[in-house]
């Protein structure tokens, strides 16, 4: 015990041996709180490396960044061939018709008509002719409607029969018997009205040596009246008259901007004039002695207009119809070329045909999915599939797309206009 140094403690049994150990001295022993502090830092240490490590890597890992100007694909051209309908109540893209308006015209004409047809009152002319009998033998028998006339032709006929005794023989002299007998102008008129001893033309087969004819006085009441009479004729001509005279003033409508003020456009090939109806019925003028008669007529037309800016939406309408799925209809890209409008039966075509660009839709996140990981090559084949695409990467040696998300973006821009 007493060469045991004073700061040393004795040592306690071993579990083991037994025997005791001898502690260390006192001056040297090892804390539990002196070891646990340079631990503490050393991991404090280790820990800002790692945020430090993961702060770079973020910021001086590679990266990727491509910029698609995305593919486009023209639509048409497609040719079109729009209908107005007087059915339709708004443009119908799918059937591609339009409304068509009817609009009614009222015209009227009328007008005063001179007559043509005539009724004529005709008297023939009376008289008396005297026969002499020249011949003392016999007797001489003029028959009923015997021809007498004047040496200008103007013939009369007898109206009865008469019978002109012989003549008387005096000695040697020849005294003619005579008898008279009235007659008439075989034609009715104021020729028949003759001169005195103007009829001296004995009937045909006479004998003008024993017979002779005259008229002792003139021959009178010959006469031709006119009267001035509606004839069927007049009537075909007025009616004639009046339906040129509806259809010009239906023409001049047509032609009428106020027509048209509401903005649509009037097509002429589809006009209808109405039959007409006259202010009095022309058959109940038939036979009417009057030198003039007025008569008047109107009638109802139509004709069908269009307002053309609904071929325009209908023509639109179908170019979107015509976008491919997975194409959007560039904005402003539409043309429509409208030829003039035809007019085929009475119905109103509009050929149209539209043409226009389409751009594909892309999905910059599915492309960037798509793209990490790859070479830059392959990057690039992908790439050029949805347009014109240019790739970069950064720092410029890098040859693969990096994987991590958030080290690559890609961006679009907009289709070329």
């Amino acid at each position: 015990m007493a060469d045991t140094p004073a700061d040393v403690v004795p040592a306690a049994p071993s579990r083991v041996t037994g025997s005791r150990v001898l502690p260390a001295p006192m001056g040297r022993q090892w804390l539990p709180g002196t070891l646990r502090a340079p631990l503490v830092i050393g991991l404090a240490v280790l820990a800002l490396a790692v945020v430090v490590g993961s702060v770079g890597a973020y910021v001086f890992l590679p990266t990727a960044t491509a910029v698609i100007t995305p593919r486009e694909a023209a639509i048409g051209p497609v040719p079109l061939r729009i209908v107005a309908s007087t059915t339709a109540t708004e443009p119908d893209p799918v059937t591609r018709t339009v409304p068509a308006q009817t609009k009614t015209l009222d015209v009227e004409a009328s007008q005063t008509f001179t007559v043509t047809g005539k009724r004529v009152e005709e008297t023939e002319a009376k008289g008396t002719v005297r026969f002499r009998n020249k011949d003392f033998t016999s007797t001489n028998t003029i028959a009923r409607g015997s021809i007498v006339s004047t040496q200008s032709g103007i013939r009369f006929q007898t109206d009865r029969a008469v019978t002109v005794p012989r003549a008387e023989l005096v000695g040697l002299q020849v005294f003619p018997a005579s008898a008279s007998v009235k007659v008439t102008a075989v034609k009715p008129g104021s020729d028949g009205n003759v001169e005195p001893n103007t009829i001296l033309v004995i009937p045909r087969g006479e004998d003008p040596l024993t017979l002779d004819v005259t008229n002792p006085d003139q021959t009178s009441g010959g006469k031709r009246d006119e009267f001035p009479r509606v004839v069927q004729a007049d009537l075909d001509a007025a009616t004639k008259a009046l339906d040129e005279g509806l259809a010009a003033a239906f023409a001049e409508k047509l032609a009428d901007p106020a027509l048209v003020a509401d903005g649509s456009t009037v097509f002429p090939g589809t006009a209808s004039l109405g039959t007409a109806t006259y202010t009095l019925d022309p058959a109940s003028l038939l036979g009417d002695e009057v030198g003039t008669f007025d008569l008047g007529a109107s009638a109802s037309g139509t004709v069908l207009a269009v307002d053309e800016s609904s071929v325009q939406v209908v023509a639109e309408a179908n170019i979107a119809n015509q976008v491919e799925a997975g194409y959007a209809l560039v904005e402003g890209s539409s043309t429509i070329d409208k030829s003039p409008a035809q007019v085929e039966d009475g119905v109103i075509l509009f050929p149209a045909i539209i043409t226009a660009r389409q751009v594909l839709l892309l999905d910059p996140t599915a492309i960037e999915a798509e793209i990490r990981g790859k070479s830059l090559a392959e990057a690039q084949s992908v790439l050029d599939g949805y347009g014109t695409a240019e790739l970069s990467v950064w720092p410029d040696w890098v040859g693969t797309v990096p994987t991590l998300d958030a080290r690559v973006e890609v961006r679009t821009t907009e289709a070329a206009s």
